[in-house]
């Protein structure tokens, strides 16, 4: 194979791609996109073979560590999800601006966002812990 060279285009996807992120041990990708979904891509047959209910203001997916959560930032809120199948695990009120990437610490249970704005970079973090007690007060885990 040359280098560089493209082996595929996927274009069943009906809106603005916001983020790509690939799969931590399978040959998979993750699609978020302007249409409201997620979409998980075959990188063999090239396929999706999975797609998200419709999320509002999608900005950025990313698969988690062992691959069985993608995790979500939208405009207003961070949400996990099981993947196979789709089903909501958490989210939780996240006020950033302009998102541009994310990473979970997933041992600490904590979720550290940056924004950019002209010359200023925001930095949020969301305290997982805290929001899963609030969730089994209020019985919904």
């Amino acid at each position: 194979m040359t280098a560089g060279k493209l082996i595929h285009s996927i274009d069943n996807i009906q809106g603005t791609i916001n983020s790509i992120s690939f799969h931590p041990t399978e040959f998979l990708m993750a699609v978020s996109s302007t249409d409201g979904f997620i979409k998980v891509f075959d990188l063999q047959s090239f396929e999706c073979i999975s797609t998200s209910q419709k999320i509002n203001n999608p900005k950025l997916a990313n698969f988690s560590q062992d691959g069985t959560l993608v995790y979500m930032a939208t405009s207003d809120s961070f949400k996990t999800f099981s993947w196979e199948p789709w089903t909501s695990v958490n989210s939780v009120d996240a006020f950033w601006q302009n998102i541009d990437d994310f990473y979970v610490f997933e041992k600490e249970k904590r979720v550290v966002g940056v924004s950019k704005d002209s010359n200023l970079v925001g930095v949020w973090m969301i305290d997982l812990a805290v929001s899963d007690l609030i969730l089994m007060i209020l019985g919904t885990i």
